[in-house]
């Protein structure tokens, strides 16, 4: 490289010292662009042996300063305007021209910029968005009256007189100037009904545009339901009614006693069950005291008569020796009656006794009781009497069953085969007051007899 720039400053000198060689202005010229040619193509030769390319060589160049032109902030010739900032939003455009509606840039105080002055399309040449009253007549106007509220004659939207103009025409039935199907006017421009097929909002609940009564959308154009008074699929009655106490209840059935629904002027009430023991009963017939049946908590017994000496008056358990001939006492224990006679008789005379007003001879169960049967035989004067306890020749039982308690005597009982029968000792001044001995059954004796509540 060295000995190249060497000749080419000597080639360069030789130039410049052409006049004392006698060479001319193109010879010198000539000359240096030969050695300049022969540097660049030796330096790429070079460049080429180290793996170095030509391009990599040449030293930085020097752009020197801008180009004076629109953008560089500064008014030339041919500009109108030049704000330096590439910027088209502004009142000075990248083209160095004052910013201007219809130059297809949106600027300030503009609504649009479509790039032309045309004034029957979407933007105007005010830059504004075409609207009916413009006086434009712009796509989909079909007219434009040019003021508003528009004058008389000018329809809604801009469009001549027809269909979906707000005015009724002729051969129209309405016109209301909307694209709606669900109002009262048809885009067909026909007055709505029931199966044409649209569901009027507010108005119908379905339409299916049939006169088919008997599918999902009746001709009233309602869902069928409980209560339009038609017979559907699955109702036993429709009366068309919501009133739940007549033949026909508001699930659409027929009413029956037992649904638990009274009905006016049939059923006096309808507990909607079965039970014949409560407040209602069976045929939806109230309750009440002599109808035989007893309703538990308010009634004791329910002899379905009026009679009041029969253990049962006024529904209530009644327990008076007055009400019986022969029998002198009345106690009541345990919500059962016992009536005892001094009237002397035999024990199965007595037995025959008890049964004749619908008892037996008592059958003494506990310590209580006992003392209480004894007590009301003593204050009439007996000095024993009957009881329900026998021995049927193969051991002891009560007549109301078995033998939950026993109060013998000392000694008893003694096991004579005629003394099968049980009398209890009344007499206060015993030793054995209250205790038990068996007894022959034909001897005569005082008895009380027991008579539990009536039930019917």
């Amino acid at each position: 490289m060295r000995w190249m720039t060497t000749l080419v400053i000597a080639v360069a000198s030789l130039g410049c010292g052409g006049q004392s060689m006698g060479s001319t202005d193109a010879g010198a010229a000539l000359d240096a662009r030969v050695a300049l040619d022969a540097s660049t193509s030796l330096d790429a030769a070079v460049g080429a042996d180290a793996g170095v390319a030509p391009d990599a060589m040449a030293p930085p160049v020097d752009a020197g300063p801008p180009t004076p032109g629109c953008g560089d902030g500064l008014l030339q010739a041919g500009e109108a305007c030049d704000d330096g900032n590439g910027r088209d939003d502004d009142f000075c455009t990248t083209a160095c021209l004052p910013r201007a509606c219809g130059d297809g840039i949106v600027g300030p105080g503009e609504e649009c910029d479509d790039g032309n002055l045309v004034d029957e399309d979407d933007c105007t040449s005010a830059c504004m968005w075409a609207e009916c009253g413009d006086g434009y007549v712009s796509p989909p106007e079909q007219l434009d009256c040019g003021e508003l509220p528009l004058a008389p004659g000018c329809h809604p939207g801009c469009v001549h007189g027809g269909k979906n103009d707000g005015v009724v025409q002729p051969g129209e039935d309405c016109d209301d100037g909307n694209p709606s199907n669900r109002d009262d006017c048809l885009t067909s421009h026909v007055a709505a009904r029931c199966g044409d097929g649209f569901v009027r909002a507010g108005v119908e609940t379905c339409d299916d545009g049939n006169l088919d009564d008997a599918d999902a959308c009746s001709n009233e154009c309602g869902v069928p339901t409980c209560g339009d008074g038609r017979l559907d699929p699955g109702e036993g009655c429709d009366d068309g009614n919501r009133d739940p106490s007549d033949d026909c209840t508001n699930a659409c059935m027929p009413a029956r006693c037992g649904d638990g629904i009274v009905r006016a002027g049939v059923e006096a009430c309808d507990d909607g069950n079965d039970n014949p023991w409560d407040g209602c009963l069976r045929g939806c017939v109230l309750a009440r005291c002599g109808d035989g049946r007893i309703r538990f908590v308010l009634e004791q017994c329910d002899d379905a008569n009026d009679v009041a000496t029969d253990f049962c008056d006024a529904c209530r358990f009644r327990c008076e020796a007055a009400d019986w001939p022969g029998f002198d006492a009345a106690l009541t224990l345990d919500q059962r009656c016992y009536l005892t006679s001094a009237s002397l008789r035999a024990r199965d005379d007595a037995q025959a006794a008890c049964q004749a007003i619908d008892a037996r001879l008592v059958t003494v169960e506990s310590r209580e009781l006992d003392e209480a049967v004894a007590a009301q035989a003593a204050a009439l004067g007996l000095a024993d009497a009957w009881i329900g306890l026998e021995h049927d020749g193969y051991g002891w039982h009560q007549l109301g069953g078995g033998v939950p308690f026993v109060a013998w005597a000392p000694l008893e009982p003694d096991g004579t085969v005629t003394r099968r029968c049980v009398a209890i000792d009344t007499d206060p001044a015993s030793a054995t007051y209250g205790l038990w001995s068996d007894e022959d059954c034909a001897s005569a004796r005082g008895f009380t007899c027991e008579r539990g509540w009536p039930r019917y």
